[in-house]
């Protein structure tokens, strides 16, 4: 019997959304900003009575699956127009999470790529990582809630800069290939050194700041300071070229008020 991707449903404990076309072909990785070990159910009721967010489908520290709205409902997820137009999956995990704290998470990391698999096989959508540009260009694949940024109306950057796609895509392509149970467990590796573009995140430098944005934000940043300091630079020149005739002037009296 092929997998659903649900072990629990409880769709029917969330009222609010609408329904959405499909077939969609957008996956959007999400974290809950919860300490691995809370239960999804736990989110879920939080959920249900703030009415402040939800996903499709969650993932707790135990694999287990649970299906909070069917693919066609729409979903509070990214404040935007991934909303209607994506899948959305969310794990019982912290952003900041270090590769390895996520590599010790193996039940969760099964649990996400039997529902990245299912929805792979069942709107074609490729098993690829995209780029905030590439999800932005209306490319087809699995992007995390960073990269829905492009979309607008979200500073949101989960589920975090080391949450382990190479593992949980390459896993979800062994189950879409028959492989029902996962390798033998290796040894964590460092994830592969992505080439430094446009949209790569960087951390400030400056003592004290916690802001982190797009390589191309600090690059505007650095022309908008650029110009203003040139515009000054100007305005201090035309002050300078205005002043030193009269400069002149009070020189020459001086020289007579002396004789």
């Amino acid at each position: 019997m092929a997998d659903n991707a649900v072990d629990i449903d409880k769709h029917h404990l969330i009222t609010f959304g609408r329904s959405t076309p499909l077939p969609k072909k957008r996956i959007i990785v999400h974290t809950t900003e919860n300490a691995p070990g809370t239960s999804s159910q736990a989110i879920l009721d939080y959920q249900v009575r703030t009415r402040t967010g939800s996903y499709h489908r969650l993932v707790d520290a135990t694999g287990k699956i649970t299906l909070a709205n069917t693919d066609d409902w729409q979903t509070w997820s990214t404040g935007n127009k991934g909303n209607d137009i994506a899948l959305h999956v969310s794990c019982v995990a912290r952003a900041a999470m270090t590769r390895e704290q996520w590599l010790a998470q193996p039940k969760m990391l099964e649990g996400v790529a039997r529902v990245i698999a299912y929805w792979a096989r069942t709107y074609d959508i490729p098993l690829v990582k995209l780029s905030r540009a590439e999800l932005g260009a209306g490319r087809h694949g699995v992007a995390g809630h960073l990269e829905a940024q492009v979309w607008g109306n979200t500073d949101h950057w989960d589920p975090g800069y080391h949450f382990p796609y190479d593992v949980v895509l390459g896993r979800a392509k062994e189950i879409n290939a028959g492989k029902s149970t996962p390798g033998a467990p290796t040894p964590p590796k460092p994830a592969p050194k992505a080439p430094i573009t446009l949209d790569t995140p960087c951390k400030s430098h400056v003592p004290g700041s916690k802001h982190i944005a797009p390589l191309a934000d600090y690059i505007m940043y650095t022309d908008r300071a650029t110009y203003e300091a040139r515009r000054q630079i100007d305005q201090v020149k035309a002050a300078t070229e205005r002043i030193e005739p009269k400069l002149d002037e009070i020189l020459a009296l001086l020289k007579e008020q002396n004789k």
